[in-house]
């Protein structure tokens, strides 16, 4: 993922990852990814992260 921010890309196995990334301009930055058994679950943590996030400023 080359841009920071969240996304949400399949696994192999058929559950869903959440990936967040983030840094400084111009470096390769740090990400973290968090696995849901389904669509539904990663699409409500992104949504719950998003809001938490735009609460932070």
């Amino acid at each position: 993922m080359g841009k920071k921010g969240i996304a949400r890309q399949p696994t192999l196995f058929g559950e869903v990852a959440v990936v967040r990334c983030w840094g400084r301009i111009g470096t390769g930055g740090c990400s973290m990814s968090s696995t849901y058994p389904d669509a539904a679950h990663a699409t409500e943590a992104c949504a719950d992260l998003e809001r938490r996030k735009c609460r932070r400023g």
